[in-house]
């Protein structure tokens, strides 16, 4: 089951939302804004419109990215059979393959940065921002009681705090 988020990048003129469809727990969480950063501005130049562009553009993969990602890892398939059938896969996310219409999707931007405006199946949501020159990090897990929300913050710091304390791809967040 996908894990879905909201990311609110923020500076001070400016508030950006951008939602995420899957893997939003604090671990690809960290993943997905450290991918953000190759296509920003360096730090400790910050912008939150701009910061928030570049997390749509790292983390919405395209077609042809898709593609490459499943030769990728056909190439680790010591099976030549399985490998060969992959491979050929992978040609499918290509314009005119059967799976040329997955490609979209995934992330997009959001018409409000308001908490009550994010979509109600949410798991996480992460306000983001640029403190001394470095990423600073909000987290709060999203609990449904009933027909309501209940936040609860369960990180606040530096980027690279929230990296040492939620690693790589872990679900350590419960």
């Amino acid at each position: 089951m996908s894990t879905r988020a909201v990311y609110v990048f923020h500076d001070a003129n400016d508030e950006i939302a951008v939602y995420k469809d899957h893997d939003g727990y604090p671990s690809g969480a960290v993943q997905w804004i450290e991918k953000a950063l190759a296509h920003a501005w360096p730090l400790p130049r910050f912008e939150a419109d701009e910061f928030a562009a570049a997390f749509a553009a790292a983390n919405k993969p395209s077609g042809a990215q898709k593609a490459a990602e499943v030769r990728e890892q056909a190439e680790t398939i010591k099976d030549p059979d399985i490998k060969a059938m992959r491979l050929e896969d992978a040609k499918n996310y290509l314009p005119g393959g059967r799976y040329a219409g997955f490609s979209g999707g995934g992330v997009r931007l959001m018409s409000s940065s308001k908490r009550d405006a994010f979509p109600g199946d949410i798991e996480f949501y992460y306000r983001v921002g640029c403190v001394r020159g470095k990423l600073h990090v909000e987290a709060f897990q999203v609990a449904w009681r009933g027909d309501r929300s209940v936040d609860k913050r369960i990180f606040k710091g530096s980027l690279d705090a929230m990296r040492r304390r939620h690693g790589s791809h872990s679900k350590d967040w419960r």
